[in-house]
């Protein structure tokens, strides 16, 4: 049985966990494009955030290929949803 110390002691992260360097440099730049999102198209700008937040914050990167698999699944979830909006917005006729 392991003693308590040596549990407190080892670590709970994969051995090639991002370093601390990483995570500010994702940082600022997402505060860049939050700041770019006000000038510019914010679906794109939001679009690149979400993929920083779950490639760095989410460790994505370093993830399984189902947890890929789920990833993907959801994206194209979001696309079906809002491409439908936009259709069912195209086709509605204003009743005054």
């Amino acid at each position: 049985m392991m003693s308590h110390a040596k549990a407190a002691t080892t670590s709970e992260h994969p051995p090639n966990h991002p370093s601390v360097g990483l995570y500010l440099r994702r940082y600022l730049f997402l505060l860049v494009l939050l700041a770019a999102t006000v000038a510019f198209m914010a679906l794109a700008i939001a679009s690149v955030k979400a993929w920083l937040v779950a490639m760095t914050f989410m460790h994505l990167r370093e993830s399984l290929r189902l947890t890929w698999l789920i990833a993907a699944g959801t994206v194209l979830w979001l696309a079906v949803l809002i491409v439908g909006r936009l259709m069912d917005f195209a086709t509605c006729t204003p009743s005054i």
